[in-house]
């Protein structure tokens, strides 16, 4: 959920998203890309995982979720983001609070839920 306007977590909210976007996202996305050389990979990931040292350290250093003990659009942004770790190469072992932040937002009924579904039917479209 989005904060009401004006409000000092409706802008920590909208920070949070934009440091997914533009840092985490962005990080990530390059990883996709076939045909990557193993020295340009390797490149990639280490750059990709100073941005999980980054949300390790310092985003989830005092809290559960990127803004406060409550889960908002951008940890749902965030957990996508995190879920494509197994694929690129980066073994979130090295950074606790992030491992347990995917599990928190793992466990949450509308999460399970997501995932049931996409289980069942992952190419399914409105």
């Amino acid at each position: 959920m989005l904060a009401d306007p004006k409000t000092t977590a409706r802008y920590k909210t909208q920070q949070a998203l934009n440091w997914v976007a533009s840092e985490l996202h962005a990080a990530s996305g390059p990883l996709f890309a076939p045909g990557l050389s193993d020295e340009i990979k390797a490149f990639l990931v280490k750059r990709l995982e100073a941005k999980y040292k980054t949300l390790n350290d310092l985003l989830l250093a005092n809290s559960d979720f990127l803004v406060g003990d409550s889960f908002t659009v951008a940890d749902s942004y965030c957990y996508i983001v995190t879920t494509w770790t197994p694929y690129l190469g980066v073994d979130l072992a090295a950074y606790p609070k992030v491992h347990a932040y995917q599990e928190r937002c793992k466990a949450l009924p509308f999460v399970k839920s997501a995932h049931e579904k996409m289980a069942t039917s992952p190419t399914h479209t409105a």
